[in-house]
């Protein structure tokens, strides 16, 4: 299946998903559980939309535990890393995606990456929304590379190209796949 037809089927099937709220607090669960977040200092994470698994709760256990929280930001039509604050305002940015309303690019290296994804295969393999922000940000980076995700939104097989980097890990609201 082509990648445009993978993110309509998934645009719809994501339409269809009816407990979000509590497989978003397994997905927390899981994700907080995680080796590489336990002794992550540096944590990127992406602000969720209504159609992502939400990471509010992942971000206030970062903070809890007084870990810096990095989320992405979009400048020049390239994505860069924003240290982000409890409590800080946030904007709709480029694409609607939330981010900090006084973004400033930083260059700390996270320890992990937990990023979105439209679907995944059972190699790791991630579509995303088609911008390669994220594959061109994760490219040479050394941080756990942890996408979050819907289980429908597994697929047979996703078509992956050169440029496009593969997960160590995708946590749904069943599990962890390594």
């Amino acid at each position: 299946m082509e990648k445009s037809q993978i993110r309509r089927q998934m645009r719809s099937e994501l339409e269809k998903l009816s407990d979000k709220i509590n497989a978003s607090k397994r997905i927390t669960e899981y994700a907080v559980s995680e080796t590489a977040f336990k002794v992550a200092r540096n944590v990127f994470i992406f602000i969720s939309t209504d159609s992502e698994p939400c990471t509010r709760d992942i971000i206030a256990k970062a903070f809890g535990e007084h870990k810096r929280v990095f989320v992405p930001f979009m400048k020049d039509g390239e994505m860069r890393i924003s240290e982000y604050f409890c409590g800080a305002p946030l904007i709709k940015g480029a694409y609607g995606i939330s981010e900090p309303a006084e973004a400033e690019e930083s260059n700390v290296e996270p320890d992990v990456a937990f990023v979105p994804l439209v679907a995944f295969d059972s190699s790791k393999n991630r579509l995303g929304h088609g911008k390669g922000c994220y594959d061109r940000y994760l490219t040479g980076r050394s941080c756990a590379k942890i996408a979050l995700a819907f289980a429908l939104q597994r697929v047979p097989e996703v078509p992956v190209g050169p440029d496009d980097v593969a997960m160590d890990a995708v946590i749904t609201e069943e599990g962890v796949l390594r």
